[in-house]
């Protein structure tokens, strides 16, 4: 077999009488032709997954055992956690369109791989571990989509929809459009419609609110996307006005979001007239401090000698005295 050397000197392969440093040149530009190939092929799991389209200040970004604030323009990729403080609000846009609001108070991490050309997702999973989101899929398969919460998972089907996480405690969904199936450790439950309300109970079941009153309460407490549209990006405004008259985007407009509340301590549920299982922690339907035949603060209810404290089921409730609700002390709540 004749070397390679051999038909180099011979003039077989480059041309007549190439000396050494010509072969040397024409190596050089033979990897470097190569490597831009491979650049140009690279695989898409280490393509630009998204980046930031808005923020307020109070985000941040950490890998890597780094951390760094977030700003405009600033691309995002998988593995990364979002964290924002009392103050802060992101707003992501990803390569297959889909976008992500993250709330004060929050922390998310990504979990996203492109499929080749890096147009769209082969997998889109968000960990929302505490806060309040939006979330509006893109072009991807629905397949591709999940969100999971430490209660919770969500399949998506082509949807609009906002979300909060109660740490470990709960998930609640607004659906605005779309449809969901969403699972807690009991069970799952599509959810279809306007402004569809659900939640996870202390059972790990998936159910709705008992009655308007106590859905207007959830999204006051822990949607603040829904309250106000004003410090949104345009493109991730939705219509909200199926939430309720008092929901509207124009009537919204010069409402300033705040932090989500602070989770309080968890009462007893009460079966209510649309689901037994639409948990009560607080913070989405109220506080209840109550002892003996006292009322929570902000609540109506009544109770005198020895009675029976009332429970106003069109709100969180009140809490009543020893079980059963009975007392030896009277006191009046509003």
């Amino acid at each position: 077999m004749v070397p390679l050397g051999d038909f180099r000197r011979k003039g077989i392969l480059f041309g007549p009488q190439e000396s050494e440093v010509e072969m040397h040149v024409r190596e050089n530009c033979i990897l470097v032709i190569l490597f831009f190939c491979l650049l140009w092929n690279v695989p898409a799991a280490f393509a630009e997954i998204g980046k930031v389209l808005e923020v307020r200040p109070g985000a941040t970004l950490s890998a890597g055992g780094r951390k760094q604030k977030l700003r405009v323009g600033m691309p995002v990729d998988s593995g990364e956690v979002i964290k924002t403080n009392g103050t802060g609000i992101v707003q992501l846009i990803f390569t297959d369109q889909t976008k992500i609001a993250i709330g004060p108070n929050a922390s998310m991490v990504l979990d996203v791989s492109m499929m080749r050309g890096g147009k769209r997702v082969k997998n889109f999973t968000v960990k929302a571990l505490g806060g309040s989101f939006r979330f509006i899929s893109g072009s991807s398969k629905k397949s591709a989509y999940k969100i999971t919460t430490p209660t919770a998972t969500m399949g998506i089907r082509g949807t609009t929809f906002d979300f909060w996480v109660l740490d470990k405690r709960q998930t609640s969904l607004a659906l605005l459009k779309g449809s969901i199936r969403m699972c807690g450790s009991g069970g799952c439950r599509i959810v279809r419609g306007g402004c569809e309300i659900v939640a996870t109970s202390p059972q790990g079941n998936v159910a709705a609110p008992r009655d308007n009153k106590e859905a207007e309460r959830t999204l006051v407490d822990g949607f603040p996307f829904i309250l106000s549209q004003s410090e949104l990006h345009q493109s991730l405004r939705a219509n909200v006005s199926s939430c309720g008259p008092s929901m509207t985007t124009s009537s919204l407009g010069a409402i300033t979001i705040s932090p989500t509340k602070a989770p309080g301590p968890t009462p007893p549920t009460h079966p209510g007239p649309r689901s037994k299982d639409f948990s009560v922690v607080s913070g989405i339907l109220g506080h209840s401090h109550g002892k003996s035949n006292s009322v929570s603060p902000g609540h109506h209810g009544t109770g005198g000698g020895h009675g029976q404290g009332a429970e106003n089921h069109g709100g969180a409730g009140a809490s009543s005295g020893n079980a059963g609700g009975h007392g030896n002390g009277g006191g009046t709540g509003h």
